[in-house]
């Protein structure tokens, strides 16, 4: 009987010593390792997100974060696709993905099929959300680290000195904007009522969304040129003509607004929630009360776009970082420290029910002027993923643009813009 027993614990002994000469994954889990985060993180951010990769050092000391700032999400892809062809041993382990470029990248192969590691770690994706984003036929490729939703940021200062009310529906716009812009005795404007960026289109495509107007699907279809829509840019025009709306454009576009902002050139901006924390700093400073709010609703819908990025492993770096890269992406994704990140941002945090948290909670009342978007962000619509959606937006970017700022006609503009549409999503890959 004691051989028995001998041979069965010689018998486990070499299978797990099988098991771990061929589960590279396993093997390396138990020695220390090194490996590197890419992210897109603005400077102001930094340090806290630091604290955030230290703590999680501090429960994993086995494993060495090397925390690299890349530049812009379009700039980190364009390094991670590069290393990818070449097979260069400079990607990193772990690196965000915005939401529009996801389903391109597991595809083609460059990011790493989740489903595995996943299911072996116990992740619950159940409250995460934005995570079908993410996924690629069935399985999933990353996981929701950061949300934006394209908001409005108002003085409320002004709001209440002067006994404005921010308008709730499309309809009201008119209205609130005759009497929140002041100009100059030359007829200029020396207030806009409202600044809106057109140099990316995420900030305006809700205009047409709640109007019910589709601006492209994932059948090609697009309604940019249809009279719903020329109504809509019509009176866009009428409002920058007549110095209502400043309609943001060209280099230094982001920069010039928030400044306006700050300064109470503008009495409201539309830009992404993860600003909130730099524009709530920078109007305290001059003396101003920050508003958020959801866009106004139109016709059809109430909502407003929301991105994001998640967090991705390459699928070409070496097996034994896998495992590590794996825990760090599923700790800055988990629902605790994501809210903690979004803190200290103004991204949303990912999971339903961060906010239902005592921590959460706390937050929202001490910065209640989330609570609004936190009470809408499961009515925040996703752009359609299409190849061809980057493409299609800088048409639509341009082609505003020319009409609001150059003069083209409007039926002709949105005419031309359906035309390259249609051609681009029928020409992409």
């Amino acid at each position: 009987m004691r051989n028995l027993k001998r041979l069965h614990l010689l018998l486990v002994a070499l299978f797990m010593a099988f098991a771990m000469a061929f589960n590279p994954f396993a093997q390396a889990a138990s020695q220390p390792v090194t490996i590197t985060l890419w992210h897109t993180l603005e400077e102001m951010y930094r340090e806290d997100f630091q604290k955030l990769v230290d703590s999680f050092m501090e429960e994993n000391p086995d494993i060495t974060v090397v925390v690299e700032y890349q530049g812009r999400v379009a700039e980190i892809l364009q390094k991670v696709l590069a290393a990818n062809v070449a097979g260069s041993d400079v990607l990193p382990a772990v690196f965000p993905v915005h939401s529009a470029e996801i389903k391109n990248l597991a595809r083609d192969g460059v990011v790493r099929n989740l489903d595995a590691l996943i299911a072996e770690n116990g992740t619950d994706l159940e409250k995460m959300l934005m995570k079908d984003a993410y996924a690629y036929e069935g399985s999933q490729y990353g996981l929701t680290w950061t949300l934006t939703g394209i908001s409005y940021f108002i003085n409320q200062t002004i709001l209440a000195e002067e006994g404005l009310t921010f308008p709730a529906t499309w309809d009201e716009m008119d209205g609130f904007l005759r009497k929140a812009t002041i100009k100059n005795d030359d007829g200029t404007t020396k207030r806009y009522g409202i600044w809106l960026p057109g140099w990316d289109s995420y900030y305006f495509t809700w205009m047409f969304w709640n109007q019910g107007i589709v601006t492209i699907n994932e059948e090609g279809e697009t309604q940019i040129n249809s009279e719903k829509a020329a109504q809509v840019v019509n009176q866009l025009k009428t409002w920058v003509d007549d110095g209502l709306i400043m309609w943001g454009y060209g280099s230094n576009g982001s920069s010039n607004m928030r400044s306006a902002f700050w300064d109470g050139a503008a009495v409201a901006i539309v830009h992404t929630s993860s600003q909130y924390q730099n524009h709530l700093d920078n109007m305290a400073q001059k003396g101003y009360e920050l508003g958020v709010s959801m866009p106004p609703s139109g016709d059809v819908l109430a909502t407003t776009e929301v991105f994001g990025m998640s967090l991705n492993i390459p699928s070409k770096i070496d097996d034994s970082l896998v495992p590590a890269a794996y825990k760090l992406l599923a700790y800055l994704t988990s629902r605790d420290v994501n809210r903690d990140m979004a803190s200290f941002t103004g991204f949303l945090a990912n999971h339903s029910d961060a906010m239902a948290t005592p921590e959460g909670q706390e937050w929202l009342k001490a910065n209640p002027a989330m609570t609004g978007l936190y009470d809408s962000i499961e009515n925040m619509t996703t752009a359609v993923q299409i190849t061809a959606y980057n493409a299609i937006t800088d048409v639509m970017e341009d082609g505003l643009a020319l009409i609001l700022l150059e003069g083209e006609d409007v039926q002709t503009g949105l005419d031309n813009m359906a035309e390259q549409i249609i051609t681009l999503f029928e020409d992409q890959d």
